[in-house]
């Protein structure tokens, strides 16, 4: 985990880089998001954060990057074969994104995040051990709301 500081940073650094690829503006939200869950006391800086994101994602052009991923997520969820754990591991990073990605402003059809965790749902049951090891692996005290974690983290 980083620090308060060096997290700040490196988020003031990002909103004002080029991304790359959609995927380093997907993993920037979950910087984000981690911030504003576990330093961010001071409501004035969360709503600068969340605005200066919504102007990286508009600048960049990436108002589809919540729709993309959610069908990426699906596409992965519904694989007829089972997962390896890398593909699962990537799934719940896929989760964790579109989550932090629509915390921020990002919009969807609610029809796909339906679809999203029905197939998520689905795959979780088909393989309850590899969930189980991935949500255990990968839950932190700012993502540990989510669903997908507090289902597969009881019992």
């Amino acid at each position: 985990m980083q620090s308060k500081k060096k997290l700040y940073q490196s988020i003031r650094s990002n909103l004002l880089s080029r991304p790359r690829s959609r995927h380093e503006a997907a993993y920037l939200s979950c910087d984000i998001m981690q911030y504003l869950c576990e330093f961010c006391d001071n409501e004035a800086t969360a709503n600068e954060l969340r605005k200066d994101f919504t102007n990286y994602i508009e600048v960049h052009q990436f108002q589809d990057l919540l729709n993309r991923h959610i069908e990426y997520a699906i596409t992965l969820a519904s694989a007829e074969r089972e997962l390896i754990y890398e593909e699962m591991l990537k799934l719940f990073y896929l989760c964790d994104e579109n989550e932090s990605l629509e915390a921020l402003g990002l919009e969807f059809e609610q029809s796909e995040k339906n679809r999203l965790k029905q197939a998520l749902k689905q795959r979780f049951a088909k393989e309850p051990r590899c969930v189980k090891i991935v949500a255990k692996q990968n839950c932190e005290t700012w993502n540990s709301h989510w669903w997908w974690y507090q289902d597969n983290l009881e019992g």
